[in-house]
């Protein structure tokens, strides 16, 4: 989804940004680079954002903007020379089998290190984004953490509302203290949904013409409108 769906929405909202996004592997990149230039080619994508993309027929790797963004795609280890990003993604740096490896943690630790880091277009408000599955006590999350100063959403894959959080890198605070947000996240997302709920049901009826649909759907509030966003180192 931050691979594709989100970079998408990102370059829609300001075609200006400039984006990389890395994975383990050259065909995985390419496919969500793909996947990621089908959404901004469609016509449901052209109707909000505009025409974002420049030319006719984009590339698939390294597809720019018509203001002078775009998002470029690598595996993790490649060549990184004269790019730089405002948002550098690094999503599944490591195959779940190759996260046994030594040599292969060091790999994409050492490839963070002495390449990415130092790919950021502006070291103040540049973003890094690491998403994966926590496969080894030194993987490249493990790898980052043990340098501090890094915000971490951490999803269990059993949802537990004590454990659900957004947190600064820092040891984990009482269940007691994560209750307030999750309630409020809760009713927020409850409103979110009574209003999409609302807004298909008028698009049905608007279709159908059929007034029976609508009755009892107030108006989306746009105050229940929520925003989003990625990690920042």
């Amino acid at each position: 989804m931050a691979s594709v769906a989100f970079v998408a929405w990102a370059l829609g909202r300001n075609p200006s940004l400039q984006v990389i996004c890395a994975s383990y592997g050259q065909d995985l990149a390419y496919k969500l680079a793909q996947d990621t230039r089908s959404i901004m080619q469609s016509d449901w994508y052209r109707r909000v954002f505009g025409h974002v993309l420049e030319g006719s027929r984009p590339a698939e790797a390294d597809f720019k903007t018509n203001a002078g963004g775009g998002r470029f795609a690598t595996s993790v280890g490649g060549v990184l020379t004269g790019c730089g990003g405002d948002l550098i993604i690094i999503d599944d740096p490591l195959k779940p089998d190759g996260a046994m490896s030594d040599a292969e943690r060091k790999s994409a630790n050492d490839w963070f290190d002495h390449t990415v880091i130092s790919r950021r277009n502006d070291k103040n408000t540049g973003a890094i984004v690491i998403i994966m599955q926590r496969l080894h006590q030194d993987d490249l999350v493990g790898h980052v953490l043990e340098q501090g100063g890094w915000d971490t959403l951490v999803l269990p894959a059993i949802a537990d509302i004590c454990a659900r959080r957004v947190r600064r890198h820092r040891p984990a605070r009482a269940c007691s203290e994560v209750q307030p947000r999750a309630s409020r996240i809760t009713r927020l997302g409850e409103e979110m949904e009574r209003a999409v709920l609302c807004s298909a049901s008028s698009l049905l009826a608007r279709d159908r013409a059929d007034p029976d649909i609508q009755s009892g759907c107030a108006t989306p509030n746009p105050a229940a409108e929520a925003r989003t966003g990625g990690a920042k180192q």
